[in-house]
């Protein structure tokens, strides 16, 4: 997954400011939900490596993400107190989420419950990106 998380993140670098990173961030969020779904419900040694991989793919570029979209939505003035903003809800979420999580596996007895509910945060994070995105070139 790391591995995956590495070459996602290098992908891209390559593009990413050429486009409009809200274009890039749902896309990305669809990604690891379908990786997580494909954890949730998989039998199968290939299955979950998949999942592993559409999962990790995303997951290099989550702390790479937030700080671009707030640059391209905020103005300069505006950007450190919302990058900070943004920061700590990210870290809220990861103090705060392997508890839920872990609670959920032990009160369901299995990791398809607590997987299937991260695909459908991710599903929602996803879809409210593009409900807000203007999908433009990245403004000059």
């Amino acid at each position: 997954m790391y591995v995956a998380g590495i070459f996602g993140r290098l992908a891209l670098s390559w593009y990413i400011g050429q486009i409009n990173q809200r274009a890039v961030a749902a896309p990305n969020f669809l990604m690891q939900s379908i990786g997580m779904i494909a954890l949730a419900v998989a039998t199968e040694p290939l299955l979950a490596i998949a999942g592993c991989v559409l999962f990790g793919l995303g997951l290099g570029n989550l702390p790479l993400l937030p700080p671009l979209i707030v640059q391209e939505e905020f103005e300069q003035s505006e950007f450190g107190l919302a990058v900070a903003t943004v920061s700590a809800i990210n870290q809220i979420v990861l103090a705060f989420g392997p508890v839920f999580f872990r609670t959920l596996y032990e009160l369901t007895g299995t990791y398809s419950v607590p997987f299937m509910i991260g695909a459908m945060l991710y599903l929602v994070a996803s879809a409210t990106i593009m409900r807000h995105a203007n999908l433009r070139l990245r403004r000059s």
